[in-house]
């Protein structure tokens, strides 16, 4: 399982650029909680996918509803802040993933963890059910199967990775 976190987190590390703190006072918390949640979400759904949990496309699934709900997100703070401030927002992606890495390499993952985890599914799902009808030019159903090819593109990425 560490090979796997490992790549997803060489992955997740390669999008984001190297943060800034000054920058931290103009980043909305709601949607720093919404990254950090998508982050232990992802860490544990790979986890669950690597122990055979999960089946590939469950886990495509779990990477397009974390992809599709950080991107709603942003939007809804408004394309500029979106585009100035996403890779920001990525670096919470990656500190909720290394939360649950670390807690699962040292065997502390406990139920209380896995409350916090449900919780964060919760918030996740709370953006998703509240979708405007339209994204920018695009229809709902167009935004999914965009942010669809994005998750498989991603899996497939982390599988070559695994592979190499």
């Amino acid at each position: 399982m560490r090979k796997i976190l490992l790549v997803l987190l060489i992955s997740l590390t390669s999008f984001a650029q190297s943060y800034d703190p000054n920058r931290f006072l103009k980043l909305d918390p709601n949607l720093i909680n919404l990254c950090t949640c998508s982050g232990m979400l992802t860490a544990n759904n790979l986890n669950n996918w690597d122990v055979g949990i999960l089946s590939d496309d469950q886990m495509i699934d779990s990477l397009t509803f974390n992809i599709m709900a950080i991107e709603l997100g942003l939007l809804e703070k408004g394309i500029s802040h979106y585009t100035e401030y996403m890779e920001d927002y990525n670096v919470y992606v990656e500190e909720g993933f290394e939360q649950i890495f670390d807690l699962l390499e040292t065997e502390s993952f406990t139920w209380d963890t896995q409350s916090e985890i449900d919780y964060c599914q919760y918030k996740l799902n709370d953006i998703i059910l509240n979708q405007p009808d339209k994204v920018g030019n695009y229809s709902m159903e167009q935004f999914r199967a965009i942010v669809r090819n994005m998750a498989v593109e991603r899996f497939n990425f982390i599988q070559e990775l695994i592979d190499y």
